[in-house]
């Protein structure tokens, strides 16, 4: 026989895909969910036992008074106003009235049939008790509030009028109003509490997603219960200890920027003043190309932390940016799409990002097509060119600092291996991600960057 893999046995795999995604939803769920059964069993146990019992009590009640009111008024014997005063006594001590008229030949209980009524529980207790106590026969109809009932005596027809309401338990209206207002209150109630407690978890998950971005969290205070409290204190820890580390790093490049740009610098001195030769020449093309290749090694390692966040409308970004670059080198789309968009970004470091990466495009490529949209929560940007691309296998590799596709040491073709780290990097400190894929429209690749609003 084959064996039940216990990994493909998952009875709580449906369920979740119908509870709520938040902690608050799931929570209330929690708390309500027990509360809500306990409710319908005890609605179920009400109905089943005690509202069967006294209403069964309540039916055999009235079918006692209306059996005993029948064999008092069959005693009359021609006594003056002894039927009026019975109807006093039955309206005063059991709220029935009672009517009589005389009795037709062929009464049966038959003849009326089965009572209109809509309660046919209620109708089956009143039915039972009415068959065990009248031994006449008799007939009964219930209306909206009334209950008619026509006994045959000896000598009469008597009809008897009954408000229904003292057939139905006082208690069920109770019964109702708790099993209605008490669930309402306590989910009033933990909707209440269950906020104050989701709302630290909230305002952390705010810091968390603003210090990914790269902004300044500093005016986050760890509030809550215990266990969020130490979530939010680790998370200062590490904060703090995540950006002494980038100031530790910047201020240690900045230094080994001076003693490397030192040395570079009297050396280029010295070769100055030298007379032309082809060494000389060959040697300040030497250090030309150290000098860019230390600056832009350290432009990489410090990254432009530095820079303040501003608020800037995307539309005029982008047509500031795209006018440095040949106008018939480029396919750009009309920016309606982008107007009136507002983002808070690092716009020298945006900038120099897709500077980056147009200037890649241009290189490898002649000519380049851009698209824009936006959701609202995202910005999609995408760039196109003709180039050769870049091979799947390869596509992770070129944003790996110091790796280059063209593997000669050619900086003019190969560059510094260096654009498209600082690229992610900075796309990543702006809580967006940069995808690379082929170009089907235009044969080239095809980059896909996505930034938050």
């Amino acid at each position: 026989m084959a064996r039940l893999s216990v990994s493909s046995f998952r009875p709580f795999k449906r369920l979740k895909k119908i509870l709520p995604e938040t902690l608050l939803a799931r929570s209330l769920t929690i708390l309500i969910a027990p509360v809500l059964l306990v409710q319908l069993a005890t609605g179920i146990v009400f109905w089943d036992r005690h509202w069967s019992k006294t209403t069964e009590t309540l039916a055999e009640g009235i079918a006692g008074n209306v059996s005993s009111l029948v064999e008092i008024a069959d005693l009359e014997e021609g006594r003056p106003n002894f039927f009026k005063e019975l109807q006093q006594f039955a309206q005063t001590n059991h709220s029935i009235s009672i009517k009589r008229s005389p009795l037709q030949n062929g009464f049966s209980k038959n003849i009326l049939g089965k009572s209109e009524w809509i309660d046919e529980l209620t109708d089956s207790f009143l039915e039972k008790a009415l068959s065990q106590k009248i031994k006449h026969p008799y007939r009964f109809r219930a209306f909206e509030k009334d209950i008619v009932l026509q006994v045959a005596g000896e000598q009469h027809l008597y009809t008897f009028n009954v408000k229904k309401k003292y057939l139905i338990p006082k208690t069920t209206s109770l019964l109702i109003w708790w099993e209605v207002g008490a669930p309402l209150v306590f989910i009033l109630i933990a909707i209440l509490f269950m906020r104050n407690q989701v709302r630290p978890l909230q305002s952390l998950a705010n810091a968390v997603e603003e210090f990914g971005k790269g902004r300044d969290v500093s005016h986050y205070k760890p509030v809550g219960a215990l266990e969020v409290r130490r979530v939010g204190r680790a998370f200062n820890q590490m904060r703090e200890r995540i950006q002494k580390q980038i100031t530790q790093r910047t201020e240690m490049l900045a230094g080994i920027s001076h003693d490397l740009k030192t040395p570079l610098t009297r050396m280029q001195l010295e070769l100055a003043l030298l007379k032309d030769c082809e060494e000389k020449s060959a040697l300040l093309e030497d250090v030309q190309e150290m000098k860019k290749m230390v600056e832009e090694y350290l432009n990489f390692a410090k990254g432009e932390g530095a820079e303040r966040e501003k608020q800037v409308q995307i539309d005029e970004f982008l047509r500031e940016l795209f006018t440095k670059f040949p106008q018939d080198k480029l396919s750009l789309p009309s920016f309606a799409s982008l107007e009136n968009t507002t983002v808070t970004w690092r716009p020298y470091a945006m900038k120099r990002a897709l500077t980056n990466i147009i200037s890649n495009a241009l290189r490898y490529g002649g000519h380049v097509w851009f698209q824009g949209s936006i959701t609202p929560k995202t910005i999609t940007l995408v760039f196109e060119d003709n180039g050769p691309g870049i091979p799947d296998d390869r596509r992770g590799d070129v944003f790996r600092p110091f790796v280059r596709l063209d593997e000669s040491r050619n900086i003019e073709t190969g560059g510094y291996g260096l654009g498209l780290s600082i690229c992610q990097d900075i796309i990543t400190a702006h809580g967006g991600s940069i995808f690379l894929d082929d170009s089907h429209g235009h044969g080239g690749l095809k980059v896909t960057i996505h930034l938050p609003i």
